[in-house]
């Protein structure tokens, strides 16, 4: 992980601060990944994924995927909304196998 930087609303200059897509900052001692470009008006990190940003945990971010099918390649921990079926899963890991389950 490279080393968060402290969010900011302004520059030095006065001006907004546009974050790129996978910016890694601190606010407030937690640490947040810009989920797309995203500009400080739309949110603080702590206003989630609408603002753009997602928690920094166990080293990466938590997938979360949209989709009517499932997402490849699945860490534990990350979640999918099936939008045919309107059903929210979580990809776990029971101590025997890896899996999708209905949350």
């Amino acid at each position: 992980m490279t080393a968060p930087i402290k969010w900011k609303i302004k520059d030095g200059d006065g001006d907004y601060i546009k974050y790129k897509e996978g910016d890694i900052v601190s606010k407030n001692g937690k640490i947040y990944a810009a989920l797309r470009n995203t500009d400080v008006r739309e949110g603080s990190p702590e206003h989630g994924e609408k603002a753009g940003w997602k928690p920094y945990t166990d080293n990466r971010i938590k997938k979360y995927t949209e989709d009517s099918s499932e997402p490849i390649n699945p860490t534990v921990g990350d979640e999918w909304y099936d939008s045919s079926k309107g059903i929210l899963f979580k990809y776990i890991n029971d101590g025997t196998s890896t899996q999708w389950v209905e949350i």
